[in-house]
């Protein structure tokens, strides 16, 4: 299985592990996601995973940029 940091294209800017953490922790804590520890390759990791209510924001957040993003194409006149 492909990890999740080879997956992200080059042209997004890096994310450090000091900035990640924080960022799952606050997702963990609001509901969103839901990590379990889990045994791979002779070391204990963390797996996260969306919960209901993450998968509904992600949906929504996902809505808003596809809708934002057709506004700047019409105003930049491209095809949306």
């Amino acid at each position: 299985m492909p990890k999740f940091k080879d997956s992200i294209p080059d042209s997004l800017p890096s994310l450090s592990y000091g900035a990640l953490y924080p960022i799952l922790h606050k997702l963990e804590r609001d509901g969103l996601i839901a990590g379990s520890w889990s045994e791979g390759e002779g070391k204990k990791k963390k797996v996260y995973a969306l919960t209901e209510p993450g998968k509904r924001a992600l949906s929504q957040e996902t809505e808003l940029h596809d809708a934002q993003a057709a506004a700047f194409a019409k105003l930049l006149g491209r095809p949306a």
